[in-house]
């Protein structure tokens, strides 16, 4: 008796339960890298110009390495301000904006894990009373992968 007991909790028990083996893995893949090769450079300009586009294909250059045919993801600013001297005044700064890439917003890495990135934006026209000397601003461009 207390066998067939014994038989039908163990063959009940093996109704509500189910067992299957597992592996818990990861794969190492290579970093995403961006070199800058060229900035983006509206040359030389008079006080009163008009506004100045410089297409992804005129303007900053990058390379883009990493893992062989990964696509990715390009971040880039929507504006940024120019500043020469303390660039407090309207006559010291210069806005950058419409930033564009080449590819557009996502790339994808050849059979090498390379692609050559660009970016090109618009300077705006500059005042009359533009201040003379060099006008900088720093921008950062972003590769992630998707």
């Amino acid at each position: 008796m207390k066998l067939i007991l014994y038989l039908l909790t163990v063959m009940s028990l093996n109704l509500f339960a189910a067992h299957e083996a597992l592996k818990a893995w990861t794969e190492v893949i290579s970093a995403i890298h961006l070199c800058k090769f060229k900035d983006l450079d509206f040359g030389e300009a008079l006080q009163g110009d008009p506004a100045m586009n410089i297409s992804p294909q005129q303007g900053a250059e990058f390379s883009v390495t990493g893992e062989p045919y990964r696509a990715y993801q390009i971040l880039i600013p929507d504006q940024v301000t120019l500043r020469t001297a303390s660039g407090s005044g309207p006559n010291e700064q210069i806005l950058v904006n419409q930033f564009r890439s080449y590819p557009e917003k996502a790339g994808r890495l050849d059979c090498d894990g390379k692609q050559t990135l660009r970016v090109g934006a618009t300077r705006a026209s500059l005042l009359q009373s533009q201040k003379a000397g060099a006008y900088i601003a720093p921008f950062v461009v972003t590769v992630m992968y998707q």
